[in-house]
């Protein structure tokens, strides 16, 4: 039986992450390999040293530094624990925490690339899996490029992103140094196959998000409904500025006559919304509460993939439109896979918000991704079982 390592995001307090992170680790387990994801509880403290080194290497991008920002004010008020922000973030720690142990960790903790290096020696491939993880600031710390992986041990990226439409040359460089290295690429958006094209000379497969890799039915068994109102509810979750959108969207769950339900992002502040009640949930909470939504708000790409997975009517919002670090371009990348165009937001006002839901029509979002699907787990399949890398 071969050894198979994942490299994921599965450490960060992030609902996507750690759900993909899972359903990477979880479908490889279901195809008979033996997997473990690496452990970075030790490694963390040097990963986190190496992004600020990143930042202040940057400080004159303005648009970098100010998209930081609310993560700043945030880290302020948890200290003075204002309004309870500390409280509500200690707790989704314990809720995430506890979610962590459904993963298979190795059980070395390496602290450093040496001794990453040493442990990627006991396996048969290396499997990178997660979004955004070739995002600018996340090549530099040298982590999710693979570097560290023994030079003997296939190389495997599975649906990561660069996060942006272009990099900027710095980036750009370290790509086309580390990119040829893999034995197989496979990416989730079309822009970022052709980043991988022009550094690399490498094809790379546009493969769908991991959550795609599990079913429906392990999904729905996985999924807590503890944290759901016994009323009907719209249920809102948004990682960016989202203070108008969830005025508009109170109003309109009162026309509709819904309670208006709102799980904040812990990584900005959110000042409560009248009429809106905001709530804590595990990541098994999470699942739920999209399940059993009526309609679902959001400018997330997981609580998107999961609202098609659950077959919900929903409504994505862009969440950074066209600026620089934008990432709203797998979000659009992905409904155009989804042929769920009609579910991106137009506006943000309450009557255009309206008009716009009755107009969509139910449909199964899945069915459109099944080729993708299929694809992406051909590819793991044969690149997994095979000693050379196969182009599928």
């Amino acid at each position: 039986m071969k050894n198979i390592a994942v490299v994921s995001c599965y450490f960060i307090r992030n609902y996507g992450s750690v759900l993909q992170s899972y359903a990477t680790e979880k479908y490889i387990e279901n195809l008979g390999f033996n997997c473990q994801t690496v452990s970075v509880e030790e490694l963390k403290p040097l990963l986190w040293q190496k992004k600020k080194e990143y930042f202040r290497s940057n400080f004159t991008d303005i648009s970098l530094i100010m998209s930081k920002l609310p993560i700043i004010r945030l880290r302020v008020l948890e200290k003075l624990n204002f309004r309870g922000v500390g409280d509500q973030k200690k707790k989704r720690e314990e809720y995430f925490e506890s979610f962590c142990s459904r993963f298979n960790l190795t059980m070395e903790n390496p602290s450093d690339f040496k001794q990453l290096s040493l442990l990627s020696s006991r396996f048969d491939a290396v499997l990178l899996g997660g979004d955004q993880l070739w995002r600018p600031d996340n090549i530099f710390p040298d982590y999710y490029t693979l570097n560290w992986v023994n030079p003997d041990v296939k190389r495997i990226s599975l649906a990561t992103s660069f996060g942006v439409s272009k990099l900027d040359k710095r980036s750009g460089k370290a790509a086309s140094e580390f990119l040829p290295l893999f034995s197989a690429i496979s990416v989730r958006e079309q822009c970022g196959c052709e980043i991988v094209r022009r550094l690399s000379g490498k094809n790379a497969l546009k493969a769908c998000d991991p959550v795609f890799l599990l079913s429906q039915e392990e999904w729905e068994n996985l999924a807590d409904e503890s944290a759901c109102p016994k009323e009907k509810y719209a249920f809102c979750y948004f990682l960016g500025n989202a203070k108008e959108k969830i005025k508009s969207i109170s109003a309109l769950c009162k026309r509709l006559g819904l309670k208006a339900v709102m799980l904040p992002n812990l990584d900005r502040y959110m000042p409560k919304c009248k009429d809106v009640d905001v709530i804590n949930a595990s990541p098994e909470q999470f699942l739920g509460l999209i399940k059993n939504a009526d309609y679902i708000f959001t400018d997330s790409f997981h609580a998107t993939a999961f609202s098609v997975i659950f077959g919900k009517e929903f409504l994505t919002f862009n969440r950074n439109g066209k600026k620089k670090h934008s990432t709203d371009s797998r979000l659009v990348s992905f409904l155009e896979s989804a042929d769920k165009m009609s579910c991106l937001a137009r506006s943000s006002d309450t009557d255009e918000i309206y008009n716009q839901l009755k107009a969509i029509k139910v449909s199964d979002g899945l069915s459109n991704l099944n080729s993708e699907i299929e694809k992406t787990k051909n590819y793991l399949k044969e690149n997994l079982m095979s000693e050379e890398s196969v182009n599928v």
